[in-house]
């Protein structure tokens, strides 16, 4: 293991995990491991690449697609190198100073109705890249009274900001409607990376089993990629028909959906004839609506008694 940056512990040895999360479906596109001192303007890039080889993202497809990275991965090379590949982007400018000399040209600040202390505005002498570009800046009062900056990039169409910030789209969109829409485009990019990586920490301990040799880490890694993809996959079936289940996590579905506890009748030959879930649990009955139509393909019968 070799040192890295890891916020808040300085001096730590320990790998970094990139990770590629398809927002909209609640899936772990890609997972790479790196040395300590890789960070995502190092990454960034390869991670892309990585995903287009998993989704087969062909020109066509990257046309459709939309980028959503946090300033790690705002440096005008990665900018440009998402843009000239055709892919829709929203980012944060990695250079700070730059930032503030963006935010002086904002001619009018908009306060946010959801975040007090926070405003945002267009900024009107934009920083050229290789491709037409929308930036906004957005400042917020720090604790000692000063403002803190940051510029956001993107070049999505005003309807697909409304759409990926979850807003309501306005019949005649003024302003205020499109700088906000942005703002809680970019917001929740954060949400379901952190939540994501809160389940793979939490709900499969992915933390707490570390190996030394680098490729038996990947190995576990990987692992923890299918475990967390096959928990959403499970949890969206059961969602179709019960809707409890639809705000479930992976802490959640490991710890309560998947101990039930119940017992398993075999045959002679070890095959596996009954389950039977304890009809007490409070998952319980929703659990055989969903397997027994399936389980009984096979000849596998579900039941609810008491265990």
């Amino acid at each position: 293991m070799t040192k890295g940056y890891f916020s808040g512990q300085k001096g730590r040895r320990g790998r970094q995990l990139g990770r590629v999360y398809a927002t909209q479906y609640n899936e772990i596109v890609v997972d790479q491991l790196y040395q300590g001192k890789v960070q995502l303007e190092v990454s960034l890039q390869d991670l892309v690449i990585a995903a287009e080889e998993v989704l087969d993202l062909k020109k066509s497809r990257r046309l459709r697609t939309i980028v959503r990275v946090d300033g790690g991965g705002g440096r005008d090379a990665d900018i440009n190198w998402l843009l000239k590949r055709g892919y829709f982007i929203i980012a944060k400018v990695k250079n700070w100073q730059r930032s503030v000399k963006l935010a002086r040209t904002v001619d009018t600040w908009y306060p946010d109705p959801k975040e007090p202390g926070r405003e945002t505005g267009w900024v009107t002498e934009p920083h050229v890249y290789d491709q037409p570009t929308h930036q906004l800046a957005i400042r917020k009062r720090k604790k000692n009274g000063q403002w803190q900056y940051r510029v956001l990039v993107y070049n999505l169409a005003e309807h697909m900001l409304f759409w990926l910030g979850h807003e309501p789209r306005p019949k005649t969109a003024q302003t205020m409607d499109i700088l906000f829409a942005a703002m809680r485009a970019y917001d929740l990019r954060s949400g379901g990376v952190e939540t994501s990586y809160k389940g793979s920490k939490q709900g499969l301990g992915l933390t707490n089993r570390n190996k030394r040799r680098f490729a038996a880490q990947e190995m576990l890694v990987l692992l923890a990629q299918l475990a967390y993809n096959l928990i959403t996959w499970t949890r969206n079936q059961f969602a179709d028909r019960t809707s409890k289940l639809r705000q479930y996590g992976v802490l959640r579905m490991v710890r309560d959906v998947f101990r039930i506890p119940g017992s398993i009748t075999l045959n002679d030959e070890g095959h596996i004839l009954q389950i039977t879930l304890n009809q007490a649990h409070c998952l319980a009955l929703s659990f055989q609506k969903v397997l027994q139509s399936i389980l009984a393909r096979d000849g596998t019968s579900l039941n609810l008694g008491q265990i």
